[in-house]
């Protein structure tokens, strides 16, 4: 209102102003009541006084429009103002009612800003609405979306889903989210922070953004738009006014949703705990009793709700410790237990005793103390714990009984934890290292002939056995078996290993005395299979040498073949005496130049089936006797004295038959000159696979050719 109506109105409130216009009144009032009545008397008169009453009106128009209908107007249009704001802001408490009444309806918080949006909507009669917050990272979140607006849209739920969330603060909603002041723009179109809106949104002509605040501070904001006649100040005024019921009621929502939320977590930790749970309020009297503890002690809720809980579950011997306990506790919130797991004995509804283990804490609860309880049943505890003492107990009775020594020592520093009587005699200081307790060193084992049997399970993870000497007292060696077995950590790594050890001294004195018995044994049998073979080379000079040069060739064949020590040592026997069956053939035969009859030559090969017959009874490591039977077998059967072929025949006996080939080609006899050694090779080679054996023969052909083995007149 400017200066010039701002005057007007004072005159026109003024007493004088009141008296003048009730003056005119009584005036213009007495006029016209002596028009009528002259009209009466005076008929004729009838039109002249029209007139005058006409020019009365003229005359007196502006001062009864100033003074009269001027101030009923202005009265009027007032009131009519005054009439439309009190509707307004009873409308605006209506919806605050509604906000706060629907709110306590409302499931979710979305639910409950989709209902707020829709009041705002149909306060300010727009078609279009948001609600959004900011989020941490300074984003735009929309809480709500109005129906007509998500109606409106032709876009994809799945693409319109997309601009809702993590929205950038900008345009027209931006100006009020980073100003902080409600903004109206009624011409969308030509505003200078318009950015547009995305293919499918509905188009929007007009907008109001009200800032949602919180502790003064700008937490998101209501959108408005398209109201058909624009926005105003009124509509601001009443959009701001009910932000403030929309923000409260939002936060009370989420703080009711939260605590709903831990409500029910804390109601199923507690249904579904396997371990009681019991609260006490100040007076010690039971405020809570899980499902667990009615389990546990018998007592269902309804029974102990309210009661005291030394008359339900405290033996009667515990009682009073427990009450004077609880004194000094309801004041301070202190206690010997608060705070401890601790071990105590508890009774059930039928007056059983059992143990318990409980874990006691405080909480302040209207500023008063009260006692949260954790109790579980340690009954199947105890006995496992009675029934490992008595394992242990049996465990150490077995130790000590051991009467070898047993360690168990520590995998990191070679310290030994236990060890039974056996192992040391005397006083045993636990913490000694194994070197300085077992070998009275100071370092650990590490040479190569001290093989150290912790380093050998570390590196495995596997059991060991390592032998070891270690001196007695009087300085003298004693050996040792050294047994470890690890024993493995959560992650699998070795942390100790048990050690036992086994006195192998005498063993290792009776090994020795066997070894050489044997190689006794051994030079003894040599003698005995040189002599049988001397026997046969002084009834047939010509041979000479023979059996030595054919049984150190069948060693090399066999070498080179890769057949075992064992058995190339069997061979060695074998090759010796070979030919031991040619002491029943007759001088005059084996020395003949000339060639022999077919009678003549029988008895010469009958040699393999004689010297069998000869070595059979006899009980050597190795199978001399077989393999002398069959070393003129031929891998296709036709060899002699048992026509064997291929697998049947012994593998010495097939080396033993290419060296005995090799050799009595290449050497000299009384009824023909030596062929040498090219022929006895070209011999064995046509008839490979055929007579002799296939590796034999290229084993053979491969240490004379490419390594250079010669066959040599040997001596004795």
């Amino acid at each position: 209102m400017n200066k010039k109506k701002y005057k007007l109105s004072r005159i026109t409130d003024s007493p004088v102003y009141l008296i003048i216009t009730i003056a005119v009144c009584i005036f213009v009032a007495e006029t016209i009541a002596m028009l009528i009545i002259d009209a009466l008397i005076h008929p004729l008169r009838l039109r002249d006084m029209f007139i005058d009453s006409v020019l009365l009106v003229v005359l007196i128009s502006p001062a009864l429009y100033f003074f009269v209908f001027r101030r009923f107007i202005i009265y009027i249009t007032e009131n009519r103002k005054s009439e439309q704001q009190i509707y307004r802001q009873a409308h605006i408490l209506d919806t605050i009612n509604k906000v706060f009444r629907e709110a306590l309806t409302c499931k979710t918080e979305k639910e409950l800003a989709n209902m707020c949006l829709a009041l705002a909507e149909k306060l300010t009669g727009s078609q279009f609405g948001f609600f959004g917050e900011i989020n941490k990272d300074g984003l735009l979140d929309t809480i709500a979306i109005s129906n007509p607006g998500w109606d409106a849209c032709k876009m994809s739920d799945s693409d319109a889903l997309k601009l809702i969330t993590n929205k950038k603060i900008h345009g027209p909603y931006g100006t009020a989210l980073k100003s902080g002041i409600s903004h109206i723009v009624n011409d969308l179109g030509s505003h200078q922070d318009r950015v547009g809106t995305p293919e499918g949104h509905p188009t929007l002509h007009s907008f109001m953004g009200v800032p949602l605040k919180l502790a003064g501070k700008t937490i998101g904001a209501i959108a408005m738009a398209n109201k058909e006649s624009g926005y105003n100040q009124d509509d601001q005024h009443a959009i701001e006014t009910l932000s403030v019921a929309f923000v409260e009621a939002l936060t009370s929502k989420r703080a009711e949703l939260k605590l709903q939320d831990s409500e029910e977590k804390f109601r199923t930790i507690t249904t579904t705990a396997n371990d009681a749970i019991i609260m006490l309020d100040n007076g010690d009297c039971i405020s809570f009793w899980n499902e667990a503890a009615e389990r546990l002690f018998g007592f269902s809720r309804v029974e102990v709700m309210g009661g005291k809980l030394y008359e339900k579950i405290i033996p009667a011997g515990l009682r009073a410790a427990y009450i004077k306990g609880f004194k000094s506790f309801r004041d301070t919130g202190q206690g010997a237990v608060i705070g401890k797991t601790v071990e105590f004995t508890a009774m059930n509804k039928s007056g059983t005793e059992f143990p318990i283990e409980l874990s006691l804490s405080s909480v302040k609860i209207d500023d008063k103390w009260n006692a949260v309880g954790i109790i579980r049943d340690i009954t199947e505890r105890k006995n496992m714990e009675k029934d490992n003492i008595k394992q242990i107990d049996f465990l150490n009775n077995v130790f000590e009984s051991i009467t070898n020594p047993l360690y168990v020592v520590n995998a990191n520093d070679y310290t030994v934890e236990m060890a039974n009587s056996s192992a040391y005699s005397g006083e045993f200081l636990q913490g000694t290292a194994c070197y300085k307790l077992m070998h009275n060193v100071n370092t650990p084992c590490g040479a190569i002939d001290e093989q150290c049997p912790l380093n050998e399970v570390k590196r495995t993870k596997k059991p060991a056995v390592v032998e070891h000497v270690h001196y007695d007292n009087n300085d003298k060696p004693r050996f040792y078996n050294v047994h470890g077995y690890p024993v493995f950590d959560d992650q699998g790594n070795v942390k100790q290993m048990i050690e036992y050890s086994e006195d192998i001294t005498d063993r290792k004195q009776s090994e020795v005395e066997i070894k050489q018995g044997i190689k006794k044994l051994k030079l003894a049998l040599e003698g005995i299979i040189n002599t049988l073979a001397l026997t046969v080379e002084q009834r047939d000079p010509y041979t000479a040498g023979h059996q030595l040069r054919v049984s150190k060739l069948a060693c090399v064949i066999a070498d080179e073949m890769k057949l075992s020590e064992d058995q190339i040592e069997g061979l060695r026997m074998s090759g010796i005496v070979h030919d031991i069956g040619k002491m029943h053939i007759p001088t005059e035969i084996l020395s003949r130049s000339g060639k022999l009859t077919e009678d003549e030559f029988n008895i010469v090969k009958s040699h393999a089936q004689v010297g069998y017959d000869i070595l059979k009874g006899n009980q050597f490591p190795w199978p001399i006797a077989d393999i002398v039977h069959q070393h003129h077998e031929h891998m296709d059967g036709s060899g002699y004295p048992l026509g064997r072929s291929n697998g049947d025949i012994l593998m010495e006996a097939r080396i033993l038959c290419v060296a005995d080939v090799v050799e009595a080609i290449s050497s000299h006899r009384p009824y023909r000159p030596a062929f040498g050694i090219d022929i006895a090779l070209e011999e064995i080679s046509e008839k490979k696979g055929i007579y002799y054996d296939s590796d034999a023969v290229d084993a053979c052909i491969k240490v004379i050719k490419e390594k250079g083995y010669k066959l040599e007149w040997l001596d004795r």
